[in-house]
């Protein structure tokens, strides 16, 4: 029954890519990578790269809809995708106008009567996501925290670094939750080569704005 919902999820925003994002967008970004000297960091991602690959954002732009019941902030030269309101879930996402990988969806199963938990609902989500994104692995990122406190409340997530048949890797967050009878996730892909800097620029401070409506 998750199927559908997660897949629309990600059908939103079409991921901005052609459905190829662990070929062109992991190839963009490395193609820079050289050009970058790495600096020390012993709890750096594996294969992941430390420097100015990505562009920082000069500020941030808020938003917030009272049936997806979050607020949150996104770099304001990002592209919020239009809000989708139907078969039983509120989506949305986020990403550059230029095409880095980065992509940022905010999901609301309103039918929690769907999802047995919210580990089982990250399960279902990266399975889904491995799928449509052409993903041949999916590795575990035993380092990732798993019980992050968004929003003055405990969430569960889950890592993986997703490899095609070509070596290529993105990487995949899944973070879940039960509140007040709904599930909420927020699901967040980049790639592998620029973790760090994607994390700090932009996926940690949008993690820290989000915040529910009620």
């Amino acid at each position: 029954m998750l199927v559908p919902i997660i897949g629309s999820a990600f059908t939103l925003t079409n991921l901005y890519l052609s459905g190829d994002l662990l070929h062109s967008n992991a190839k963009k970004v490395k193609a820079t990578t050289s050009q970058v000297r790495p600096t020390p960091n012993t709890q750096q991602t594996p294969g992941a790269t430390q420097g100015n690959q990505l562009p920082a954002p000069t500020s941030f732009s808020k938003s917030s809809d009272k049936d997806l019941n979050i607020s949150l902030q996104y770099p304001s030269d990002w592209q919020e995708g239009p809000m989708d309101k139907s078969g039983g879930t509120v989506t949305t996402g986020f990403h550059p106008v230029e095409k880095l990988g980065i992509v940022f969806v905010v999901e609301r199963i309103i039918d929690s009567s769907q999802v047995q938990s919210a580990d089982a609902l990250n399960q279902v989500i990266i399975s889904s996501a491995g799928s449509q994104l052409g993903a041949t692995k999916a590795q575990p990122v035993t380092s990732a925290q798993t019980q992050p406190t968004i929003s003055g409340t405990q969430w569960t997530e889950m890592d993986v670094i997703l490899s095609d048949s070509q070596g290529n890797e993105s990487y995949f967050a899944s973070i879940s939750v039960l509140h007040n009878k709904s599930y909420y996730n927020l699901a967040f892909v980049l790639p592998t080569s620029a973790h760090d800097e994607a994390m700090q620029k932009y996926i940690q401070p949008m993690l820290n704005s989000v915040q529910f409506l009620s």
